[in-house]
């Protein structure tokens, strides 16, 4: 009698190491294929893990495409990129590194816009100011690039000194600091970031795609090649 309750519980105990084992399989099956899904489509566990979301294009375009906002790359662009940015952001400098090579990439086909949501640091203002006087003076560019690539080096009493590596006429640059020339420029990205829901920086608009955070540099390039593949669908077609 014993012995057939121990061979009775040895079976179940069988029957249930069996079904555990189905289902782990199935399971990893099912990770797996997700896994091979999501590399091949990167844009869509962006949107899944909540850091892209579609927004009506239309409507945006007359609150992002800022014809006051510092801009560069192609004039008749297929890809737009607006940055809401802040350069004492940990994440927009680790951004940069990721945006610059695809813009210079793609140098044809998109578009850059910055715009500035100076929250991060208390003289995340002064910087944004500093910016903004650089563009005064059509350096804006030049400016961005050299922030961003010493951001760890540098305090609000450097941007003098950095206005004179790229070439600006210092006095020009310090008198729109100190007097906060641009700051309704900025107030009003601040007021369109709020309009937007921008939570923080970096947030990226990529046409249609925001993107809250920093995004990983497949997930950004092939958002640009699902634009540019609908894009060149859409032209043969019309043809």
């Amino acid at each position: 009698m014993v012995e057939q309750q121990i061979m009775k519980k040895r079976k179940w105990t069988w029957i249930v190491a069996v079904v555990v084992l189905i289902l782990l399989i199935a399971a990893s099956a099912c990770v797996g294929r997700w896994y091979f899904y999501f590399k091949a489509h990167p844009e869509e566990a962006a949107k899944l893990l909540g850091y892209a979301t579609s927004e009506d294009m239309e409507a945006l375009k007359a609150i992002l495409l800022n014809k006051q906002s510092p801009q560069w790359g192609a004039e008749k662009p297929i890809i737009t990129i607006v940055e809401f940015g802040d350069f004492r952001c940990p994440q927009c400098y680790k951004e940069f590194f990721v945006l610059r090579p695809l813009l210079i990439k793609y140098q044809d086909k998109i578009r850059f816009y910055w715009r500035d949501y100076p929250v991060v640091a208390e003289e995340s203002l002064t910087f944004a100011l500093a910016g903004r006087c650089s563009q005064e003076q059509g350096k804006f560019l030049q400016f961005h690039d050299k922030l961003f690539q010493k951001q760890s080096e540098l305090k609000t009493t450097d941007l003098v000194k950095i206005s004179q590596q790229v070439g600006l006429n210092s006095f020009l640059f310090t008198q729109c600091l100190e007097k906060k020339l641009k700051l309704g420029l900025i107030n009003n990205d601040i007021k369109d970031a709020e309009t937007l829901g921008v939570k923080g920086t970096p947030t990226l608009f990529i046409n249609n795609q925001k993107i809250s955070g920093a995004g990983p540099a497949d997930v950004l390039e092939k958002i640009i090649l699902d634009i540019l593949n609908k894009y060149e669908i859409s032209q043969t077609k019309n043809k």
